[in-house]
């Protein structure tokens, strides 16, 4: 990405993709714990979402960013195809760990973006850790 505006647009495209995948995965959960993360997981997508069409819209200013406001709020990610709870939060895992880098190889390459996208790379980081917890819950024998 060599602009501002190609890395927002990639960000929203892969905010859209992520949050679709994860209400997709709420909608079939059959564990109410895993259906609370996976809807989750969507509601804080979703306000990436709004936070970077919102910045995109009226011109980037990472000093107009709310980063703290931020951290409380996915080419196609496959829906079918991953069978069980296991393979889908693995399948999270790798996908947010994937996006974290991304967005840290971006901050690093357009510094008038850096600290936004240093943000939402640790954003991704702290989806990875939740995802993480639940993969250790299912894996516990109760």
């Amino acid at each position: 990405m060599k602009t501002t505006d190609e890395a927002l647009d990639w960000a929203i495209s892969h905010e859209i993709q992520s949050k679709n995948l994860y209400e997709h995965w709420a909608g079939i959960a059959r564990d109410i714990d895993a259906h609370k993360l996976f809807t989750n997981l969507a509601m804080m997508e979703t306000h990436h979402i709004e936070v970077l069409t919102a910045a995109k819209e009226r011109g980037f200013d990472q000093k107009r960013i709310d980063w703290v406001d931020l951290s409380k709020g996915v080419a196609g990610y496959p829906t079918t195809g991953l069978s069980g709870l296991k393979q889908i939060l693995e399948y999270a895992i790798k996908k947010e760990v994937a996006a974290e880098r991304r967005y840290r190889d971006m901050a690093k390459k357009l510094p008038e973006i850096s600290k936004a996208f240093t943000e939402l790379a640790e954003e991704e980081r702290s989806h990875q850790v939740l995802l993480r917890d639940q993969y250790k819950r299912i894996l516990t024998p109760h």
